[in-house]
């Protein structure tokens, strides 16, 4: 991205999404940031006015992606703050493990709210400022959703987050068919493990894991390139092609030996 872009990232108060957000703004873009929680908001526009660098804008706006009732009013919020929309990089999302297959559809119900019908809420927020955005811009809007690699084959205990960012895969996979016509480009980043408060729950090795800062640095590179999907990082993908290509044997014997040394949390 060569000229200042407008850019609204969801989840933007911690993790990836807060460190793209200062990423976009230290090298000039303007960007807002929306998650649920408004102080963690005001921290990250604080921590970026502080730094004294970058000559871009950065704005806090809450909204909770899963809540359908606020998306009249973050669209109206967001359309003072700027004139029509070039990114939307939808990072909310949420992590909750099955145990010892004790389903509660509550569970299931609070991992999609914010995982899938998070990002069609957002998406929804999303396109009239991009077409608005497309009458004074000759380059196409971009929609960006960040998924997770652990759709690339089943895992232990993840089949309410895998399953929900498998939907948001083919959700995007689909958008990306009806809205390429329009003249707006879409994209799913897949990584792997960072280091952020949401994999601080996690209770078991996280391979490959990298820093949200390391992360943001290359989801930045693949938007700009415009990489319908880019997964990392790459050694991790090599470790999961292993299930796919020997199906029988990790779900037979490797994941379920997973299973029983995990225990309860």
């Amino acid at each position: 991205m060569s000229k200042s872009k407008k850019v609204w990232i969801t989840g933007g108060g911690s993790g990836i999404g807060r460190s793209i957000a200062l990423a976009l703004a230290h090298r000039g873009d303007t960007v807002v940031i929306s998650g649920r929680n408004a102080e963690k908001l005001d921290d990250v526009v604080k921590e970026f006015e502080a730094s004294n660098s970058g000559s871009g804008e950065l704005f806090g706006l809450p909204f909770d992606v899963s809540r359908e009732e606020q998306i009249e009013a973050i669209t109206a919020k967001l359309s003072d703050k700027i004139d029509g929309l070039d990114i939307a990089i939808l990072s909310a999302g949420v992590c909750e493990y099955v145990d010892n297959v004790e389903l509660e559809s509550s569970l299931f119900r609070r991992v999609f709210d914010a995982n899938v019908f998070g990002v069609v809420n957002s998406t929804q927020v999303a396109l009239p400022l991009m077409k608005v955005r497309q009458k004074n811009c000759s380059e196409k809007p971009h929609l960006v959703a960040i998924s997770s690699i652990s759709t690339y084959t089943g895992l232990p205990r993840a089949s309410a987050y895998g399953a929900s960012k498998a939907a948001v895969d083919y959700f995007c996979d689909s958008l990306s068919i009806d809205l390429g016509i329009q003249g707006i480009d879409v994209s799913v980043i897949q990584p792997g493990f960072i280091d952020t408060p949401m994999t601080s729950q996690n209770d078991f090795p996280m391979p490959f894991q990298m820093s949200a800062e390391q992360a943001a640095q290359r989801i930045i590179k693949a938007i700009d390139s415009r990489k319908r999907l880019y997964r990392f990082p790459k050694r991790l993908l090599w470790l999961m092609r292993v299930p796919r290509s020997i199906p029988f044997i990790w779900y037979r014997f490797v994941a379920p030996a997973m299973v029983k040394n995990t225990g309860r949390r």
